[in-house]
C-alpha cells in the first residue's frame, strides 16, 4: 500500500510538471511567433531602406557620368523619376506595415506582461495567506507536539519509576522469601536431626524392654522355682549364708530390672509423643511453606506479565515519540523552506508558552494522562511519588529553558525582524528538544543497564540457591545413608549381643538344672544334714581329704554324671558315665559352698563382660553421634558462608541503589540552589523528601515553614 501511494504521488507530480511544461511551451511558441513577425517586419524595413540607399547612389552616379548625354536621355529620366516615386511609396508602406506589426507585438507583449504581473501578484497574495495559515498551523502543531512529547516523556519516566519500584519490591520479596526459606530449611534440618536421633534412641530402647522382659520372666520363673525349692529345703535344714546372699542378689536384680523397665517405658512413651508432635509440626510447616511459595510464585508471574506489558507499552511510546520528532523536524523544514518573513510575533509564542506552563503548573495531581490520551492506564496503586517528583524536576528544567529562550528572544527582538526571531525560536526549541531527547535516551540506557544487572544478580542468586539446595540434599542423603548403615550395623551388633545373651542364659539354665538335679539327689538320701557329709559312716567309706583341684574335678565329674543320667551330653572331654552311687560320695563340708562361689564368680564375670560390651557399644554410639554432629556443624558453617556471600551481594546491590539515589539527590540539590521559582523549589523539596524517606508529618511541617524561609533563597523574577 505504501508503494502504491508513492507511485500515485509520483504520477500526480509528473502530471503537474507536464501541465507546467505545456504552459511554458505555449508561451514559448507564442513568443516565437511574435519574434518571427517582428523579424519579418524588420527585414522588410531593412530591405526597403537598403533599396532606397542603392537607388540614390545610382542616381548620383548617373548625373555625374552622363552629363554629356543629357539631351538624348531626358525622356528616360522622366520615366525613372516616376518609377522612383512609386518605389518610395512602396517602401513607405512597407515601413508603416513593419512599424504597425512591431507596435502590435509590443502591445501584445505589454498586455501579456501585465496579465502575468497581475497573476503573479494574486499568486503572491495567495501564497502569503497560505504561508500565514501554515505558520499558524505549524505553531499550533508544534505546541501540541511539544505538549504531547512532554506528556509522553513524563509517562515514560513514570513507567520507569514504576518499574524501578516494582524491581525494588521484587528484590525485597525475593530477599524475604530467601531468608524465610533459609530459616524454615534450618528448622526442618534441625527437626529431621532430632527425629533421627529420637528414632535411633527409640529403636535402641524399644529392643531393651523386650530383652529385659524376657530376662525378667525367665528370672522370675527361676526365682519362683528356687523359692519353692528353698522353702522345701528350709523345712529340712537351716538357711546357709550363701543362699541368703543369692536370694538378696536375685531380689536386687529383680528390683533393678523392674525400675529400669519402668524408666525405659516412660522414656519410650515420651519419645513417641515428642516424635509425633514434631512430625505433625513439621508437616504443618511444610504445608504452609508450600502454599506460601505457590502464592509468591503466582504473584511473581503476574509481576512478570505486567512487566512485559509495560515494556511493550514503552516500545510503543518510543516509536510514537520518534514519529512525532520526525514529523516535527519535517514541519520545521517545510516552514523554513516556505517562510520568507515571519508574520507571528514572539510575544504570541511567549504567551502560548506561558499559558502552557500555567496549565501544567496548575495541573491536578490526580489527572490521568492515559485517559486524556486514550491509552491503556496501569494500576493506580503502583504509581510512585518519585515519578511525580522527577516529573516536577523536568518541568522546572523545562521552565528554566523556556525562561532562557524568552530572554534570548527578547534580546534578539530588538535587533532582528520577526523572521529571525522565529528562526532563533525554532532553533532554540530544537536544541532543547534534542537535549531532552538525549537525556531521555541516557535515562533509558541506564534503566536497561540497571535492569540487566539486576536480572544477572537475581539469576546468580537463584543459581547459588539451587546449588546450595542440591548440595544440601546430597549431603542429607549421604548422612541418611550413613546413619541407616550405622543403624543397621548397630542392629546387627545388638542381634549378635542378644544371641550371645540367650546362649549364656541357656547355659545358665542348664547349669541350674544340673544344680537342681544335684540338690534333688542330695535330698533323696536319708541324711540329717543335707549340706555336710554323714558323720556316722564307717571309716572305710569316708573319702580321703582331697585338694581343691581334686574336689573341683570331682564336682565336675558329678555334674557330668548327672548330665549323662538326664540324657544331656557331658561337659568337657569326660564322657564316662558314673553310677548314681557316686552322688553319695560327695566332698566334705566346703565343696557345695565352693561350687556356688564358682557359679557366682562365673555369673559376675559374664555380667562384667556384658557391661563392658554395653559400654563399648555406648562409646561407639557416642562416637557416631559426635561424627554426625561434626558433619552437621560443617554443613552449617558452609551454609553460613553462603549466606554471608548472599548478604555481601545484597549489600553491593543496595550500595549501587544508594549511589544512584545519592547522585539523584545531588542533582536535585544543585537544581534547588539554582532555581528561582517558588513552585520549582517546592517540587524539589518533595523530591528530596522522597529520596530521604521523610514521613508525612515531617513533610507537612516543611510545607508549613516554606512561606517563612523561602524568601531568603528566591530571587525576584524581573
Amino acid at each position: 500500500m505504501a508503494s502504491r501511494s508513492d507511485l500515485q504521488k509520483k504520477v500526480d507530480e509528473q502530471q503537474k510538471q507536464l501541465t507546467v511544461y505545456e504552459k511554458k511551451l505555449k508561451d514559448v511558441i507564442r513568443a516565437y511567433k511574435g519574434l518571427l513577425a517582428e523579424k519579418q517586419a524588420l527585414e522588410a524595413s531593412v530591405q526597403a531602406l537598403s533599396s532606397s540607399d542603392q537607388h540614390d547612389a545610382q542616381g548620383q552616379h548617373g548625373e555625374t557620368g552622363d552629363l554629356v548625354k543629357f539631351d538624348s536621355e531626358s525622356e528616360m529620366d522622366s520615366a525613372s523619376e516616376s518609377g522612383a516615386s512609386s518605389s518610395k511609396n512602396d517602401r513607405m508602406a512597407t515601413l508603416k506595415h513593419a512599424i504597425a506589426t512591431l507596435t502590435q507585438e509590443k502591445s501584445r507583449i505589454e498586455a501579456a506582461f501585465q496579465a502575468d504581473k497581475k497573476l503573479l501578484l494574486a499568486e503572491k497574495e495567495a501564497l502569503k495567506e497560505q504561508l500565514e495559515t501554515q505558520k499558524a498551523e505549524g505553531n499550533s502543531q508544534r505546541v501540541i507536539l511539544e505538549q504531547q512529547a512532554n506528556e509522553l516523556r513524563a509517562r515514560l519516566r513514570q513507567t520507569q519509576t514504576e518499574r524501578e519500584a516494582e524491581q525494588d519490591d521484587h528484590g525485597a520479596v525475593l530477599n524475604e522469601m530467601q531468608t524465610r526459606f533459609a530459616k524454615e530449611r534450618t528448622k526442618g534440618e534441625q527437626m529431621e536431626r532430632q527425629i533421627a536421633e529420637l528414632y535411633k534412641k527409640l529403636q535402641e530402647k524399644s529392643d531393651e524392654p523386650f530383652a529385659f522382659q524376657d530376662q525378667i520372666a525367665e528370672l522370675n520363673a527361676e526365682v519362683d522355682r528356687l523359692r519353692a525349692e528353698l522353702k522345701e529345703a528350709s523345712e529340712k535344714a537351716e538357711m546357709t549364708p550363701t543362699l541368703q546372699s543369692l536370694r538378696e542378689q536375685i531380689e536386687q536384680l529383680r528390683m533393678q530390672h523392674h525400675s529400669a523397665l519402668e524408666e525405659e517405658r516412660g522414656r519410650a512413651v515420651t519419645s513417641a509423643t515428642e516424635l509425633a508432635a514434631a512430625g505433625e509440626q513439621r508437616e504443618n510447616r511444610v504445608g504452609a511453606l508450600e502454599t506460601r511459595l505457590a502464592d509468591q510464585s503466582a504473584t511473581i508471574g503476574e509481576y512478570e506479565r505486567q512487566h512485559q506489558a509495560d515494556c511493550a507499552l514503552m516500545d510503543k511510546l518510543k516509536t510514537r515519540i520518534q514519529l512525532l520528532d520526525q514529523e516535527n523536524t519535517d514541519l520545521a523544514q517545510s516552514m523554513r523552506k516556505k517562510s520568507s518573513v515571519g508574520e507571528e510575533s514572539l510575544s504570541d509564542a511567549v504567551d502560548k508558552f506561558k499559558l502552557l506552563a500555567q496549565r501544567i503548573r496548575h495541573l491536578d495531581a490526580g489527572l490521568n494522562f492515559y485517559h486524556a490520551l486514550n491509552l491503556e492506564s496501569p494500576d493506580a496503586e503502583l504509581a510512585h511519588e518519585t515519578c511525580r517528583q522527577r516529573y516536577d524536576n523536568l518541568f522546572e528544567e523545562f521552565e528554566r529553558y523556556k525562561l532562557k529562550a524568552q530572554a534570548v528572544l527578547k534580546t534578539k527582538q530588538k535587533d532582528t525582524g520577526t523572521s529571525d526571531e522565529s528562526a532563533v525560536d525554532v532553533a532554540h526549541m530544537k536544541s532543547v528538544m534534542s537535549s531532552l531527547h538525549h537525556k531521555l535516551q541516557l535515562t533509558e540506557k541506564e534503566r536497561v543497564d540497571a535492569d540487566r544487572s539486576y536480572q544477572e544478580t537475581v539469576n546468580g542468586l537463584r543459581h547459588t540457591i539451587a546449588e546450595m539446595q542440591n548440595s544440601q540434599e546430597r549431603t542429607l542423603a549421604d548422612l541418611r545413608q550413613q546413619m541407616q548403615q550405622r543403624v543397621s550395623e548397630m542392629e546387627a551388633e545388638m542381634q549378635k549381643q542378644r544371641t550371645r545373651t540367650l546362649d549364656v542364659l541357656a547355659e545358665k539354665e542348664k547349669e541350674l538344672e544340673v544344680t537342681r538335679t544335684i540338690l534333688s539327689a542330695v535330698r533323696g538320701q536319708n541324711v540329717n544334714d543335707p549340706v555336710d557329709p554323714p558323720q556316722s559312716s564307717p571309716p572305710g567309706e569316708r573319702p580321703a581329704k582331697l585338694s581343691p583341684t581334686d574336689r573341683r574335678e570331682s564336682g565336675r565329674d558329678s555334674v557330668n554324671s548327672v548330665r549323662s543320667a538326664s540324657g544331656e551330653p557331658p561337659a568337657g572331654r569326660r564322657s564316662s558315665v558314673t553310677s548314681p552311687m557316686m552322688l553319695v560320695n560327695l566332698p566334705n563340708t566346703d565343696s557345695p559352698n565352693v561350687f556356688y562361689q564358682q557359679e557366682l564368680a562365673k555369673r559376675e564375670k559374664e555380667i562384667n563382660q556384658l557391661r563392658r560390651e554395653l559400654r563399648s557399644a555406648e562409646s561407639s554410639m557416642r562416637e557416631i553421634q559426635h561424627a554426625s554432629v561434626t558433619k552437621d556443624l560443617q554443613h552449617y558453617e558452609t551454609i553460613e558462608k553462603l549466606k554471608e556471600e548472599i548478604r555481601a551481594l545484597e549489600g553491593k546491590l543496595r550500595l549501587y541503589r544508594e549511589d544512584a539515589n545519592l547522585e539523584y539527590l545531588r542533582n536535585v540539590f544543585v537544581q534547588f540552589i539554582a532555581c528561582d521559582s517558588v513552585v520549582g523549589k517546592r517540587h524539589m523539596l518533595r523530591a528530596i523528601g522522597s529520596v530521604l524517606k521523610l514521613s508525612q508529618k515531617e513533610m507537612h511541617t516543611i510545607d508549613k515553614q516554606q512561606d517563612s524561609w523561602f524568601g531568603a533563597f528566591i530571587k525576584p523574577n524581573k
